[in-house]
C-alpha cells in the first residue's frame, strides 16, 4: 500500500478574454499556471504510474507555452497594413478563436479526468495536497466559464458578421447627468463659440468705454496695414430710469451702457419739487459727461391725483410751468409722461392734456421730445394711442407691474394678458411704427406666497443674488423668467425675476421685431453682480469701425493700383504719396517723350521722301495724337504728384493753399477745356472755307 508522498499536480490554465476589437483574449494565464504548478510539486518516487502522468501533464503544459508566441504572432499579424485588413483581421481573429478554443476545451477535459484519478487513487494524500487539489479544480471551472464566452465571441465574430463596437465606459457621474434639451425656455444657454465672441467683444468694449481707440490690420495679402477707428454706439435707444424714492447708489455705474438718462419725479403729489433734483445732481452731471440724453419723467400713481390735473386747466398750466423749469435746470432734451392706474374716462383729457404739453414744449428754444409710459396690460382703455402718436416720439410698454395672479413680471410668450408677446401683438395692431415702441424691462422681480395665496413684495436683483445664491433656479417654458421656490416659514415662497439669461431673450425680441429700444427700471437695483450690464452691453452696444488710413509694407501691383486710385479720385489734401511714385511717372514721361519723338521722326522723314502719298502717313498721325493725350495725362499726373511743383496739386508744405479738388476732375475739366477749344476751331473752319482764296 502506498504512504502519503507530496504530490505534483501539473495545471495549466490558458487564454483569458481579452478586451480588444472582438473580445480577443490572451493567454496570461499559462504561465500563472506553470508557476502555481512549481509550487504544488510533490515527488511521487515511488510511484511509477503517477510520475509518467506527471510527465505527461508538464508535456502538455510546454506545449501550451511554446504556443505563446504563435498565439501573439497571430494576433499582431491582422494589423499589418494591407488593403482589406479589416476583412482579414476579422477572418483571423475568428478562426483562431474557433480553433484553439476548441483545443484548449480537449486539453482541460483531459486535465479534469487526471486531477480526477489522482484524487481517486490516492486517498491518503495530507490534507495540505487536497486543498491544493480542490484550489485546481475551482480554478479548472473558471477557465471553462471563460471558454464559454469565448464561444460567444467567435460567433460574433465570424465573417460575414456586423462586429459591433465595444461599449465606451462612461463614468458614473457623466452616466447620472441628465443632458441639456434645448427648448424655447433654454435657448439662452451660450455655445462654447458664443462664449468666446461675447467675451472678445467685452474686452473690447471696455477699452471703448474711455473713448475711440485706434487699432491695426493687416490685410491678408500681408502688404497694407489698416488704420482704423473704433468707437462706442447703441444698436437702439437704451433707456436707464432712476426715481427720486430711490436709494440706490450710481456711483460706480457705468453710464456708456445707456443712450438716455431718465430721471423721475413726482410733481403732483410731491410738496418740494426741486429737492430731489438738487439731492441727485451728480448722477445727472454722471449721465451728461457720458454723453446721455436727460430725460424727465413726470410719475404719479395716484389715480384721484391724476383726475384732479387732468380735469383743471390751471392745475395743468401750472405743472406744465413747472415741468420746463425743471427740464432746463436738469439740461434735458426730452420728457417722459407715466401716469398710473388711469380709466377709460379720462382718455380724452389725457390727450388734451398731452396736446397742451406739446404745444408749450414745441415752443421753447429746445423743443423738448415727448414720450409717454403705457401699461403693458391696458385692460382700462385709457390710452388713444393713435391720437397721441402726433404728439409723442415714443411709448414705453411698462412691464414692471405685478399681475393680480402668481407669475412673472414680464413673460415672453407664455400665452397669458401679460406676456410681452400678446401685449405687443396688440399695440402694433394700432397700425403704429413698432420702432416707436420701447420695451420696459425690470431688474426687480416678484415674491409670492403659496399657501395662501398672496403677493408679498417686489425683490430687487441683488436681494435676489445675495439671499438666494443657494437656491435652484427653475426656467419654465415659456416664461423666460428665472424661477425660485424656497421655505417659507409653514409653507413655502414662489420668487420669479429677470436674470442675464432671460433678459438676453427679450433684448433679441426687441431687435427682432425692430423695437426702438430699450427701458431699464431701475438702475442701482443690480448694484453688486456685474452679469446684467455684460448682457446689456454685449447685445444692444455696436462697434463702430472707420479705416482712418494705412500704411504700405510692400508695393504689389493690386496694393499700388488700390493706392494710385485713391490718389487720383480723392482729396488730395492730407494723402500721404509715396515718393516712389513720382519717380516712376517720371521715368514713364521720359519714355512717353521718347515714343513720340520717335514717332514724330519716322513721319517727317517718310512725308518728306514720300510726300502725302504715304500710306501710313494717317494712322502714325493718330498715333501720335493718341500718345500726346496719353502723355498729357501722366505729364499733368507728375507735375500733380511730385513735390518739385508745391503750387500744383497737395503738398505737405502748402496745406493752407492746397487745393481739394481730385486730380482726375481736374484732368477733365483740361480736358474738357482743350477739346471746346478743338472743336470751336473745326467749326469756325468748317464756316469760313469758303473764304479761303
Amino acid at each position: 500500500m502506498l504512504k502519503s508522498y507530496h504530490l505534483i499536480v501539473l495545471f495549466c490554465v490558458f487564454i483569458g478574454a481579452q478586451k480588444s476589437y472582438a473580445g480577443s483574449f490572451t493567454v496570461n494565464n499559462y504561465s500563472s499556471s506553470y508557476h502555481n504548478l512549481q509550487q504544488i510539486s510533490i515527488s511521487l518516487q515511488q510511484d511509477s504510474l503517477a510520475k509518467r502522468k506527471i510527465d505527461s501533464l508538464t508535456k502538455a503544459l510546454a506545449t501550451q507555452k511554446a504556443k505563446e508566441k504563435t498565439v501573439l504572432q497571430k494576433l499582431v499579424q491582422p494589423f499589418k497594413f494591407k488593403s482589406n485588413r479589416k476583412a482579414y483581421t476579422s477572418t483571423a481573429i475568428h478562426n483562431y478563436i474557433i480553433t484553439d478554443s476548441i483545443q484548449a476545451v480537449k486539453q482541460l477535459a483531459n486535465l479534469t479526468t487526471a486531477v480526477s484519478r489522482i484524487q481517486t487513487n490516492f486517498v491518503h494524500l495530507d490534507t495540505a495536497t487536497q486543498h491544493q487539489l480542490v484550489k485546481l479544480q475551482q480554478k479548472i471551472k473558471e477557465v471553462k466559464q471563460q471558454l464559454r464566452q469565448i464561444d460567444s465571441i467567435a460567433k460574433i465574430t465570424k465573417p460575414g458578421n456586423p462586429i459591433n463596437p465595444a461599449p465606451i465606459d462612461t463614468p458614473v457621474k457623466e452616466k447620472n447627468q441628465a443632458p441639456v434639451i434645448a427648448t424655447e425656455n433654454t435657448s439662452q444657454i451660450p455655445k462654447p463659440e458664443d462664449t468666446k465672441a461675447l467675451q472678445k467683444k467685452l474686452n473690447t468694449l471696455r477699452l471703448l468705454y474711455n473713448g475711440p481707440i485706434t487699432i491695426t490690420d493687416t490685410l491678408k495679402n500681408r502688404d497694407t496695414i489698416l488704420i482704423k477707428s473704433l468707437s462706442l454706439s447703441h444698436k437702439v435707444k437704451i433707456l436707464g430710469f432712476y426715481a427720486d424714492t430711490s436709494h440706490a447708489s450710481l456711483r460706480s455705474f457705468n453710464f456708456k451702457l445707456i443712450s438716455n438718462f431718465v430721471y423721475a419725479i413726482n410733481l403732483i403729489d410731491g410738496s418740494g419739487e426741486d429737492a430731489p433734483l438738487i439731492t441727485n445732481k451728480y448722477i445727472i452731471d454722471s449721465a451728461l459727461r457720458a454723453k446721455c440724453d436727460i430725460t424727465l419723467s413726470i410719475y404719479n400713481n395716484r389715480p384721484e391725483s391724476i383726475a384732479s390735473l387732468l380735469s383743471s386747466n390751471e392745475a395743468m398750466n401750472n405743472l406744465i410751468k413747472k415741468t420746463l423749469r425743471l427740464l432746463a435746470e436738469a439740461r434735458a432734451t426730452g420728457l417722459n409722461i407715466n401716469f398710473n392706474g388711469m380709466d377709460s374716462h379720462l382718455n380724452g383729457y389725457f390727450v388734451r392734456f398731452i396736446a397742451t404739453l406739446y404745444n408749450a414744449c414745441q415752443a421753447t428754444p429746445q423743443k423738448y421730445k415727448i414720450s409717454i409710459t403705457v401699461p403693458a396690460d391696458d385692460k382700462g382703455v385709457a390710452y388713444d394711442l393713435n391720437a397721441l402718436n402726433h404728439y409723442t416720439t415714443n411709448f414705453i410698454i411698462d412691464f414692471s407691474k405685478r399681475s393680480s395672479k402668481p407669475g412673472p413680471l414680464s413673460p415672453l410668450n407664455n400665452g397669458a394678458n401679460n406676456s410681452i408677446e400678446t401685449c405687443l401683438s396688440l399695440y402694433l395692431d394700432e397700425g403704429i411704427d413698432p420702432s416707436k415702441f420701447i420695451l420696459g424691462v425690470s431688474y426687480s422681480g416678484v415674491v409670492w406666497q403659496n399657501t395662501p395665496q398672496s403677493f408679498l413684495h417686489y425683490i430687487a436683483y441683488n436681494s435676489v443674488r445675495a439671499n438666494y445664491s443657494d437656491a435652484t433656479v427653475i426656467y419654465n417654458k415659456g416664461e423666460s423668467a428665472a424661477h425660485i421656490e424656497t421655505p417659507y416659514n409653514l409653507t413655502y415662497i414662489d420668487i420669479w425675476y429677470d436674470d442675464e439669461k432671460t433678459l438676453g431673450e427679450k433684448y433679441d425680441y426687441a431687435l427682432k421685431n425692430a423695437l426702438g429700444g430699450i427701458a431699464i427700471k431701475s438702475l442701482g437695483d443690480d448694484n453688486g453682480y456685474a452679469e446684467l450690464q455684460k448682457e446689456l452691453a454685449y447685445k444692444l452696444l455696436n462697434i463702430d469701425t472707420c479705416v482712418v488710413g494705412n500704411i504700405v509694407l510692400k508695393h504689389g501691383f493690386s496694393t499700388t493700383l488700390t493706392t494710385i486710385i485713391d490718389l487720383l479720385t480723392k482729396n488730395p489734401c492730407g494723402q500721404d504719396i509715396p515718393p516712389v511714385y513720382s519717380r516712376y511717372l517720371f521715368i514713364i514721361n521720359l519714355c512717353f517723350i521718347l515714343l513720340i519723338s520717335v514717332s514724330a521722326g519716322i513721319l517727317y522723314y517718310n512725308v518728306k521722301k514720300y510726300s502725302e502719298s504715304w500710306k501710313w502717313r494717317k494712322q502714325l498721325i493718330y498715333l501720335l495724337l493718341g500718345l500726346f493725350i496719353v502723355w498729357s495725362f501722366f505729364l499733368l499726373m507728375w507735375l500733380f504728384f511730385s513735390s518739385n511743383f508745391p503750387y500744383f496739386g497737395p503738398n505737405p508744405k502748402n496745406k493752407i493753399d492746397c487745393v481739394t479738388v481730385p486730380f482726375i476732375i481736374l484732368y477733365l475739366v483740361l480736358a474738357t477745356g482743350i477739346a471746346l477749344g478743338i472743336l470751336a476751331w473745326w467749326l469756325y473752319k468748317l464756316n469760313n472755307e469758303e473764304d479761303v482764296p
